[in-house]
């Protein structure tokens, strides 16, 4: 079904106007109100994932969809029949208890017993906080939890209410429905009444009424060309479509320069999905994803004097970061490349000195701090975190002397950092000001990844019987739970999606038809291994390295 989820508005402060989010599952649009007219405002045109705005919910409303939400008094309030959150705006935190449930705010004892169990929607007014439970209403003083009033829209709305906006001073409301809205009124005691008024679109542009589908881009490996899986997974559910196994399109990008041309390349994707980045070698190349099937995608390249290792697109797709080889003896290693141009102008490279060759790169989403992971000239291991306003080093977290290579992951809000030590068999990981600990993995890890919220790393190392590994962070003690891949032939990359649900692994099968390139699926709540993604292929040769997600509107 299309349409919105949830809907909520926040009322004008200061010099902010009056905003209003529509939301699909775990997304959501933002609008302001000027005057009468609500313009978008999200980034890039689009709807985006809810860490974008708010990376506080990572763990919580951005994990996994609410069907109601409304903001009060400096506070949004996300309920689920089982669960509320509390999150305070300006804090960017949750207040409420892990527990939490609507009925500790809401006294629902003199409604319906299925109402809850139906949520699926609210509404914050002047009035008090309207929850909704298909057609039916009920209307709360939120100061004291308790029913005001309550009962139903009938048959003047048709369909089940998925939210509501009412902005200040605003003589109507509005409920929605799916893909359609309807104007709403209350009497002085409360009571809503609807009536019909159009499709969102109508007064909301761009709102998210499809479904944010999984694009998968992996690069290639030894010589082979990158390649996209175009998949039918919904990005705004916490849940895999269907039975396994998840069947994707593949399409093999053409271009002499993305041709990988040693043993390690890695892909950054810009937020509205037109434009990718590959350092692949020396090469940083811009692709445009629109082009894709055709014999050359490529945009520009840029040649540097060294290897380049990973990348990180900052989100507001203007800055590339990258990091370079070892062979130049400890001289400007990190690379910041402007593309916020990149269909009209050539690259802009900015160089910054650290105290070795850089190996991986992770980003804050913010974008005010970028983490590279360096290995020193005396082989020691360190994070250096960087001011991407001047390249000024923050802060050190060291690790330990290592030979292997550290790669980097960070948590969407920039608390929690991981990265590979002791020869590329373990992960040091540092969260605030706690003690840092330390989990062995067993064998080389090609690749690493971790949850948005920080609670979970998921790792790819080279396969003894295992060929993957969760990392369970709440737990106080080292909590490795490793994971077989059925059929995995030279695990290299892994990347989690925005709800931090489901990890990705690429590599490319053992069994005949050999490089045959594919993604294996591991649930991270379970640590288990659920299913795999195979590509009708252009090509049966690929084999495939480093993974992005990114997504289309469909």
């Amino acid at each position: 079904m299309t349409g919105i989820t949830a809907a909520l508005t926040l009322p004008a402060s200061g010099t902010n106007k009056a905003t209003c989010y529509l939301f699909r599952g775990t997304w959501a649009a933002r609008y302001e109100l000027n005057g009468t007219q609500w313009e978008f405002k999200s980034p890039f045109d689009l709807p985006q994932h809810l860490t974008w705005f708010w990376p506080g919910l990572a763990g919580t409303a951005g994990h996994r969809p609410y069907p109601a939400a409304f903001g009060a008094k400096g506070e949004i309030y996300f309920l689920r029949p089982d669960h509320l959150v509390r999150y305070n705006i300006a804090k960017d935190e949750v207040q409420s208890e892990d527990d939490a449930k609507p009925e500790n705010t809401f006294d629902v004892t003199k409604l319906p017993g299925d109402f809850l169990a139906e949520l699926s929607g609210a509404m914050d007014t002047t009035k008090g906080v309207y929850l909704f439970s298909g057609t039916r209403w009920a209307l709360f003083n939120l100061q004291s939890g308790s029913l005001k009033k309550h009962g139903t829209l009938g048959s003047s709305l048709p369909h089940g209410i998925d939210g509501g906006c009412w902005p200040d001073k605003a003589a109507n409301g509005y409920l929605f429905s799916g893909d359609e809205y309807w104007t709403c009124t209350a009497d002085t005691g409360g009571t809503l009444t609807a009536a019909a008024g159009g499709a969102v679109t109508d007064l909301w542009k761009n709102a998210p009424l499809k479904r944010p589908l999984a694009d998968i881009y992996a690069s290639g490996l030894d010589g082979k060309q990158p390649v996209r899986f175009r998949t039918t997974i919904d990005l705004s559910t916490d849940a895999l479509p269907g039975t396994s196994p998840v069947t994707a399109t593949g399409t093999v990008i053409k271009g002499a320069d993305l041709r990988a041309t040693w043993d390690r390349s890695s892909w950054s994707i810009s937020g509205d999905g037109r434009h990718g980045f590959l350092v692949n070698g020396p090469r940083i190349v811009a692709v445009d994803l629109a082009k894709i099937t055709s014999d050359d995608p490529v945009i520009r390249t840029k040649t540097m004097t060294k290897n380049l290792w990973d990348c990180a697109l900052t989100s507001d797709g203007k800055y590339l970061w990258t990091g370079g080889d070892d062979t130049d003896k400890w001289g400007k290693m990190l690379h910041r490349v402007d593309v916020g141009a990149v269909d009209t102008q050539d690259f802009t490279v900015t160089s910054y000195n650290v105290s070795g060759a850089v190996y991986g790169i992770a980003l804050s989403a913010k974008g005010d701090k970028v983490y590279p992971g360096v290995r020193t000239d005396n082989s020691v291991v360190q994070v250096p975190v960087t001011s991407t306003a001047d390249g000024s080093v923050i802060s050190t977290l060291s690790g330990d002397t290592d030979f292997g290579r550290p790669l980097v992951a960070v948590s969407v809000d920039g608390a929690t950092v991981a990265f590979v030590i002791a020869a590329g068999k373990s992960v040091k990981t540092f969260k605030g000001q706690d003690a840092p600990r330390s989990d062995e993995l067993g064998n080389l890890v090609t690749g690493l990844a971790m949850t948005p919220d920080g609670t979970r790393l998921c790792a790819v190392t080279l396969k003894d019987q295992y060929a993957a590994a969760v990392v369970d962070l709440t737990k106080a003690d080292s909590t490795v739970q490793h994971i077989e891949l059925p059929d995995i032939k030279y695990p290299r990359g892994v990347a989690v999606d925005p709800n931090g649900r489901y990890a990705y692994v690429a590599g490319y099968v053992s069994a005949n038809p050999y490089n045959k390139a594919r993604l294996w699926i591991i649930d991270l709540a379970t640590a288990t291994y659920r299913t795999s993604v195979e590509a009708d292929w252009e090509s049966t040769e690929t084999e495939i390295d480093d993974v992005e997600i990114a997504w289309r509107w469909a």
